[in-house]
């Protein structure tokens, strides 16, 4: 039974949704293997080896949550009615989902091991790194997913807490990395070992191992033992955890409206819903957002990313972290105007795309909705998805802004900073009001899958690129205010008339 269930998983997992094709999983693979390779070299060019084992470490976490993996509620209510031990099915369930994950892993390991071979020229060193990075990353999943499954036990309610706290921990080692990276531009190779808060990282120690036999074996044993008390606990209780998690979503909560809330929602709908559909299709968005765990954990993280990155640069030095620098750029001499890291427009441009990605993605209670759609007065599409939009901006990105012009405030001339703000917001507007031209999905329809984590991998790196271009012609018209003031007034005039064709 185990083997006919794995085998089918193993299709599943595979196939395109709508074809049996396995066109978009190559393309997944595809996405990684050449992401992995930009940011691998990128820490091999400077940092110690050490140092890049830690933070490529790290940067494979990310990669690794996939609770749609174990707990798929079709898969387990389809299963439910049918003759099959809940063992079985979890047994057949978890060896799909790890052979998964291995296949991703090693579209990410290959070229970081690649790059590790040419610190010592070591083959062996070579393997063993892979070996490590491969345990420690199954490691890393056994363990968050273990720890989830307590918190469901105990606290049901506050179970994606953990979820928050992981992203948060993690985008904040990755932006203080970064700012290290920078760093390392005017040195030789930079070491992380030094910071204090390394000595408390797991993937530190599975690192060690690369030197130290003692501690791979260590680090072996670890690992199994995380998997047997995972495996042990859930195998039994698969059915019950199933039931609790995708109960969540369904069970009644009696919410506390805030007059200050519904006096500037009642003000955003008399000034800026004039249009029906835009004002259905926000206060669409707006309730989904309300009364959804799912959509808030889509949500929520991405704010934050250019948030935390603002927040570690109060405590880095501003002249490295926060603030472009025209020695980046041999010859240039310097804008009359600060211009802010390059980071903070990728950033503010990467998740805005990413969130109205998001809004694409149904909540996985409600799937299926097309049909709903389709017989709704709806006669002109990108009005609906303009309200969508609107939403996005008023209730998400503007509180970023003005959390990220408050807290830079403490280290940046407020002229300057305000000036850069602006251009940012006038960039991610236009940006957004492009893709919207070409956008024809509705909100809230296309079908939860594993892919939704890793299927818009190409449109992050679009953004990045794109952000580093808006970012070069910055730096030209930073040379006086009138420059910015007239580009800030002509982008957002292009915008708002991109916007209503």
């Amino acid at each position: 039974m185990i083997k006919k269930l794995t085998y089918l998983f193993l299709k599943l997992d595979y196939r395109d949704r709508d074809k049996s094709s396995n066109k978009k999983f190559t393309g997944i693979i595809a996405g990684y293997l050449f992401s992995n390779t930009m940011i691998s070299m990128n820490y091999y060019m400077f940092f110690d080896s050490m140092s890049y084992a830690i933070l490529t470490f790290t940067v494979n976490i990310f990669l690794l949550y996939f609770q749609n993996l174990i707990f798929a509620k079709t898969h387990t209510e389809t299963f439910r009615s049918l003759p099959v031990e809940q063992q079985d099915l979890f047994t057949a369930k978890l060896f799909s989902a790890y052979v998964y994950l291995s296949l991703i892993l090693l579209s990410s390991i290959i070229p970081q091991g690649i790059f590790f071979y040419f610190f010592d020229y070591s083959i062996v060193k070579s393997v063993v790194f892979v070996f490590s990075n491969y345990l420690f990353s199954l490691f890393s999943i056994t363990f968050i997913l273990l720890l989830f499954t307590i918190i469901l036990y105990r606290i049901p309610q506050k179970a994606n807490s953990i979820l928050y706290i992981f992203q948060f921990a993690f985008l904040a080692f990755i932006m203080y990395s970064a700012s290290y990276a920078s760093k390392a531009k005017l040195r030789n190779s930079q070491s992380i070992m030094g910071l204090d808060f390394v000595n408390y990282l797991p993937q530190k120690y599975f690192a060690l191992s690369l030197y130290n036999p003692v501690y791979l074996l260590a680090d072996f044993l670890i690992f199994a033992f995380v998997f047997f008390v995972f495996y042990s606990v859930i195998s039994k209780n698969y059915i019950k955890l199933s039931d609790i998690i995708f109960g969540l979503e369904t069970k009644k909560r009696r919410g506390r409206q805030f007059k200050i809330f519904s006096t500037f929602q009642n003000f955003i709908e008399a000034n800026f819903l004039k249009i029906k559909l835009e004002k259905a299709s926000y206060f669409l968005a707006l309730n989904q957002f309300k009364n959804s765990r799912t959509i808030k954990l889509r949500y929520v993280p991405l704010i934050f990313i250019p948030l935390v990155f603002c927040v570690i640069g109060l405590f880095m030095e501003t002249n490295k972290y926060l603030v472009f620098t025209d020695a980046m750029i041999p010859g240039f001499t310097g804008n009359s105007v600060l211009i802010l890291s390059p980071t903070i427009i990728m950033t503010f441009i990467m998740c805005s795309r990413l969130i109205i990605s998001n809004t694409k993605i149904a909540e996985e209670n409600s799937e299926n909705i097309d049909w709903i759609y389709e017989i709704l007065p709806i006669d002109n599409r990108k009005l609906f998805l303009r309200g969508v939009q609107k939403f996005i901006y008023i209730n998400l990105l503007l509180p970023a802004f003005l959390i990220a012009l408050i807290t830079l405030s403490f280290r940046i001339e407020p002229v300057s900073l305000f000036l850069n703000m602006l251009f940012i917001a006038s960039a991610v507007y236009l940006v957004n009001s492009i893709y919207l031209l070409f956008d024809n999905k509705y909100p809230f329809a296309l079908k939860v899958s594993k892919y939704n984590s890793t299927g818009r991998l190409i449109e992050v790196i679009l953004m990045m690129l794109l952000g580093a271009g808006i970012f070069t012609a910055q730096i030209f018209i930073f040379q006086n205010i009138v420059f910015i003031l007239i580009a800030i007034i002509l982008i957002f005039g292009a915008s708002v008339l991109i916007s209503k064709k």
